[in-house]
C-alpha cells in the first residue's frame, strides 16, 4: 500500500505543475474495476486538502469512510459507478472531481 501512496503522491505533484485546477485521485488496488457484493477499498487524495475535509459520494451504491483517506465502496448493481469527490463549504457543496469505475460480479 505504501507503493501506491507514493505513486499517487508523485502523480499529484507532477500534475499540479502542469495545471491550475485542483488535482485529485481516487484509486483502488484492482485498476478501475469494483466488485458487486463485497467491500471495495478505495483511497482518495485531493491536492492541498486534509483527509477529513472532503467526502466521496456515488451514483451506484454506498461509500463508508475508513481512515487516512481510505474508504470502502459497496456496489448496488453491475455496470458503471461514478465516484465524486466533494467538499462542503458553509451551505455550499463543491464538486472537486469525478472518477469512473466498472462494476462486475465477483
Amino acid at each position: 500500500m505504501k507503493i501506491i501512496s507514493k505513486i499517487i503522491f508523485i502523480f499529484l505533484f507532477f500534475s499540479s505543475i502542469f495545471t491550475n485546477a485542483q488535482s485529485f485521485v481516487v484509486s483502488n488496488d484492482k485498476e478501475n474495476i469494483l466488485y458487486l457484493g463485497v467491500g471495495n477499498p478505495l483511497t482518495a487524495f485531493v491536492e492541498k486538502m486534509k483527509c477529513g475535509s472532503f467526502f466521496l459520494i456515488t451514483d451506484n451504491g454506498e461509500i463508508t469512510e475508513s481512515e487516512n483517506c481510505r474508504f470502502i465502496y459497496y456496489a448496488k448493481r453491475i455496470g458503471t459507478a461514478t465516484i465524486t469527490i466533494i467538499k462542503v463549504k458553509g451551505k455550499d457543496t463543491i464538486n472537486i472531481g469525478k472518477s469512473f469505475f466498472h462494476v462486475k460480479e465477483v
